[in-house]
């Protein structure tokens, strides 16, 4: 697999042409596979670009699908890994992210890189790393909880304050630290710095779209998400808050529309621990009939048995 491959090459890295023409078709899948891990895709695709340079244009395709699938660079484990990711994704022109990922990295290498990597950009580079972190606040929350509060301090005028919004609900719309939360809700009270931001400035239809969804697909507590309705009804998105009431009033009334009335069926109930426990037992019989059978036919064929048995019942049919 990756890995051997790589501790392979790490202890002999004057073999590394020879392994081209061998694991160069598998290097090639596992960089492809849409379902494959994404730390895996990201391993196979810089054996790529080494190996293949004249087809690198599929490198940086599928670099740039896995850092909007959530790529991280501390997905990869060896210090040269994250170090040529981030190089890889200069070349590719998706260095944003991979700047602020690089910025949490553990190895100081990687984390300098990334600071000069951040301090050679240009003003539209600085700029698209800007949106990169408003619009992935969840990846990276500390460095976007400063940046919106730098935003929110300055003097100067907010080209894109419905964007900022977005990024300070999205900080506390699924398990947020209680600090990250406290801060935020203190941006979204009523006359708070945010509704002064937005006061006059139109909502653009993107950014209306990307708020109503993220109201309606709600995951942390209702105490965060009460103060978000109600700066999103000040602030002018009352459709979109009616449409979240609305599918709450429903789900709350298919709750409990037939509570008290007797079930047609029986649904068997469990805990948690025995739901895992039953489900690691399926993957592992499913992973079995996929591997272990197919390698016992194959076992029996080497053997005879199965030609055996299959002349013995021909004969008997043939009497």
């Amino acid at each position: 697999n990756l890995a051997t491959l790589r501790k392979f090459l790490s202890q002999h890295p004057q073999s590394e042409a020879a392994l081209v023409p061998r694991f160069g078709r598998f290097i090639e899948r596992a960089m492809l596979d849409d379902e494959g891990e994404r730390a895996d895709r990201a391993r196979a695709g810089l054996f790529f670009a080494r190996w293949v340079p004249e087809r690198a244009w599929e490198w940086q395709r599928v670099l740039k699908a896995l850092w909007d699938q959530g790529l991280a660079v501390s997905d990869l484990s060896g210090e040269e890994e994250q170090n040529a990711l981030l190089e890889a994704s200069h070349a590719a022109g998706v260095e944003a992210d991979a700047i602020l990922s690089g910025l949490d990295s553990r190895f100081s290498s990687v984390r300098e890189a990334a600071i000069r990597r951040r301090e050679t950009l240009d003003p539209a580079g600085r700029e698209a790393l800007r949106r990169t972190l408003l619009d992935h606040a969840p990846r990276y929350p500390q460095a976007a909880l400063r940046l919106i509060e730098e935003t929110l301090e300055s003097k100067e005028g907010v080209a894109d304050p419905w964007r900022v919004l977005w990024s300070a609900l999205a900080l506390i719309e699924e398990r947020p630290k209680p600090s990250v939360a406290d801060k935020v809700l203190g941006w979204i009270a009523e006359g708070g710095p945010i509704e002064r931001r937005l006061a006059g400035v139109p909502c653009p239809e993107p950014d209306r779209l990307r708020i109503a969804v993220l109201l309606r697909q709600w995951r942390s507590s209702d105490r965060y998400l009460f103060p978000a309705l109600e700066l999103a009804e000040r602030v002018g998105l009352e459709e979109a808050v009616k449409a979240v009431r609305a599918a709450r009033e429903r789900s709350a009334r298919k709750l409990f529309e037939q509570v008290g009335q007797q079930a047609d069926v029986e649904l068997p109930v469990m805990t948690r621990a025995t739901w895992e426990r039953l489900r690691g037992e399926l993957e592992r019989m499913e992973r079995e009939l996929r591997t272990e059978l197919p390698r016992t036919i194959q076992r029996a064929r080497e053997l005879g048995d199965l030609r055996e048995n299959a002349e013995y019942h021909s004969a008997r049919r043939g009497r």
